[in-house]
């Protein structure tokens, strides 16, 4: 016998899935994108993802790096230059062991399936990074200076 969901068990065949009758009291769309250490390996890559934080800062960038490998020295360097700020640091991701490119949040205190007990303790865990431009960045921009970043990090 299957858990019940609505009228129906998972034993029976599917059907439609049965929504509660309320009205949402909202709904929001969001973006993410998922940057990986290895996704910036030039001063190019730096700067298209910083004219990506420019040109869509509604969005969010999240940068995984690997907790034991430290951040990409590329971004580290931009984030001491003040292109770019860490808005936020959470650590307890782990690579999806299915989705490329996906991370999962796995917190010891919290598993509840044996496959995030297996991921957590055979993979290595990562850090995430939300990024933001700085007000420095974004007057460049505004301003077409961006082309200062070749020569700081240089």
């Amino acid at each position: 016998m299957g858990i019940p969901l609505g009228p129906h068990t998972m034993s029976e065949e599917p059907s439609e899935p049965v929504f509660p009758d309320i009205t949402p009291s909202r709904i929001a769309r969001s973006c993410f994108h998922v940057i990986e250490n290895e996704d910036i390996r030039s001063e190019d890559d730096l700067r298209a993802l910083l004219r990506c934080l420019y040109e869509q800062p509604e969005h969010a960038y999240y940068l995984y790096a690997e907790k034991e490998k430290g951040v990409n020295p590329i971004v580290v360097s931009a984030e001491r230059l003040g292109f770019i700020r860490y808005i936020t640091e959470e650590f307890s991701y782990y690579r999806h062991p299915n989705f490329k490119r996906d991370f999962v949040r796995i917190e010891e205190d919290y598993i509840q399936w044996d496959w995030e007990r297996n991921v957590m303790t055979e993979t290595p865990m990562f850090v995430r990074i939300t990024l933001a431009l700085t007000k420095k960045s974004e007057r460049e921009f505004e301003h077409g200076a961006i082309a200062a970043l070749q020569k700081e990090t240089s």
